[in-house]
């Protein structure tokens, strides 16, 4: 009973840290205990959103230098998190080339997602691509959603494991490494 507590007690905290630094926030938030959070100034979060436990939302570049983003190709840099969107444990949301997150949109657990290169060399300047997440989209488990892909589909399906390197169309259900469409939901 004890540990419950400890753990609610946790996510309020953790919470209400969290939106007392991002940008701006919508009402009935849940942000799990272990959320680490980078370039709170470019995270914007909607009502009824639910971030889990032990997930990164980070920023390979933070500010903007004359009025120009760090991360060349950039549309912004944003995180914007719409209305209804649940993310799971453990993910990983690389938004450093800006990634919007459809309504209603589930991204389950210890998914990663990439939306900037440095090329064969870390040492490159990095270029930034956005990424766009339809309403409704479902991302399964374990799915790593690459630099090359920028959208993916309203009520798209990401089957669990897989690997996306491309755009996904809507209502399309991809599954594999690399990620193909199997089929398409009525």
């Amino acid at each position: 009973m004890l540990s419950i507590l400890f753990v609610k007690i946790a996510n309020w905290l953790t919470t209400h840290s969290m939106l007392g630094n991002i940008k701006q926030h919508g009402k009935n938030i849940l942000v799990m205990r272990g959320c680490v959070y980078r370039c709170p100034e470019k995270i914007v979060l909607a009502d009824n959103v639910i971030v889990g436990r032990n997930t990164y939302l980070t920023s390979d570049k933070c500010k903007e230098y004359n009025g120009v983003n760090a991360v060349v190709g950039m549309a912004g840099g944003y995180l914007i998190v719409n209305h209804g969107v649940s993310i799971g444990n453990d993910c990983i949301i690389d938004f450093s080339g800006g990634v919007t997150i459809g309504a209603l949109a589930h991204i389950a657990h210890q998914v990663q997602i990439t939306t900037h290169s440095h090329g064969y060399d870390y040492r490159n300047e990095p270029i930034g691509k956005t990424l766009e997440i339809g309403e409704g989209a479902f991302i399964g488990s374990r799915s790593i959603i690459l630099y090359n892909c920028n959208r993916i589909g309203k009520n798209a399906v990401i089957g669990t494991g897989s690997v996306v390197t491309k755009d996904v169309p809507d209502n399309a259900i991809v599954a594999g490494n690399p990620a193909r469409v199997i089929k398409y939901v009525t």
